[in-house]
């Protein structure tokens, strides 16, 4: 069903009033370059916040989006509120970062880098719309069933979401360099804050966490970017889960020095993935920071988030891994915050986040 986007509509549709006392843009990360005309800049994150009228928890929501998907917090792919809004009316002032590259924060490859061929219809349709249809892909695939639409070019929710895509960047040690720059700077703002990453979003996610462990209250990973070290095609994940330098002890100045063995898979309908040779170094800055990763049912994260959690326990940290399903929340693909269901996944973090910071 197409949503009407009239003033009359929208407000018809609105489950009450979303009272705001304040929202706006600021831009964090900037770094100033030469440039044949004069001074330039790069890097810089445009951060939208929202700040309920009743401001009633401590920590502020960071959200870092995967690749390419800067708007996929904000909306359904129908056109419903998206996960902002279920925060903000939970009483959570909302920073919304737009990585450097993505949303407002210009892409120019000139000054940010490369970035890689956009996605056509059809591998979006595949990959993350209905990947069900696709013959052998992977066995879970057949348990979607949320996507808010029909996975055909034309379909409003589809072409709302193709419309969302952008490219991504071709440099991951930069990219995530810059998106950790800029959110370290948001965090001298905010104080201490929940981060809630989506995809390879967790990527500067973990180093955000390693580099400014005093200014992260939680972290929220829903379907984490992985499998560890191997990462996906050219993405590779050298220190673990980055593909920068983290904080090991003992210390490593080199990802050479850190050695990894695979493991065997917890069932036969995942995959192995690599851990640490024993004994495992400890990663120091990220083990007393509570840590939620949380997998959809129909996803191909689920195949391997399982060694991510794994990864990370190994290294010292407090991990929970929940399964969406486990939480009644069934047949989401990777991107559960766009689909029919996103309200009750949401309601899954909010569940997990404050038991965790009631208990601290």
């Amino acid at each position: 069903m197409t949503r009407l986007f009239s003033p009359q509509a929208l407000h018809a549709a609105a489950r009450g009033a979303l009272r705001l006392s304040d929202f706006g843009i600021f831009w964090t990360g900037i770094e100033r370059i030469s440039l044949p005309g004069g001074t330039g800049l790069r890097g810089q994150s445009c951060v939208e916040y929202f700040i309920p009228e009743k401001l009633t928890e401590k920590y502020p929501i960071v959200f870092l989006h995967g690749g390419g998907q800067a708007t996929d917090f904000l909306s359904t792919a129908d056109g419903r509120p998206g996960w902002v809004h279920h925060f903000v009316r939970e009483g959570y002032a909302v920073y919304l970062v737009n990585q450097p590259g993505t949303g407002r924060s210009s892409g120019a490859p000139d000054l940010n880098g490369p970035f890689a061929p956009s996605n056509s219809y059809e591998s979006t349709v595949a990959m993350l719309v209905a990947p069900e249809l696709v013959p052998s892909n992977y066995p879970q695939a057949q348990l979607h069933t949320q996507w808010p639409g029909k996975p055909e070019i034309g379909d409003p929710a589809t072409d709302a979401f193709v419309a969302s895509g952008e490219p991504f960047k071709l440099n991951p040690i930069q990219a995530q360099e810059d998106v950790v720059r800029g959110v370290k700077e948001l965090l001298d703002h905010t104080g201490p804050a929940i981060l809630v990453t989506c995809s390879a979003g967790a990527i500067p996610g973990w180093l955000i966490v390693d580099r400014a462990p005093d200014k992260v209250a939680a972290i929220v990973a829903v379907e984490p970017f992985g499998p560890p070290v191997d990462g996906i095609g050219p993405m590779q994940l050298p220190w673990g889960v980055t593909a920068s330098r983290m904080a090991y002890d003992p210390p490593a100045e080199d990802a050479a020095e850190l050695h990894f063995v695979l493991n065997d898979p917890p069932s036969p309908d995942r995959v192995a993935c690599k851990l640490q040779v024993e004994p495992a170094r400890q990663l120091v800055n990220l083990r007393n920071i509570p840590i939620g990763i949380f997998t959809s049912e129909a996803s191909w994260m689920v195949l391997d988030n399982h060694g991510t959690a794994a990864f990370l326990q190994q290294a010292g940290c407090d991990v929970d891994h929940v399964y969406f399903a486990d939480r009644g929340v069934r047949g989401n693909g990777h991107l559960p915050m766009l689909e029919r269901n996103s309200d009750e996944a949401a309601a899954c973090l909010t569940e997990w986040i404050r038991a965790k910071l009631s208990a601290a």
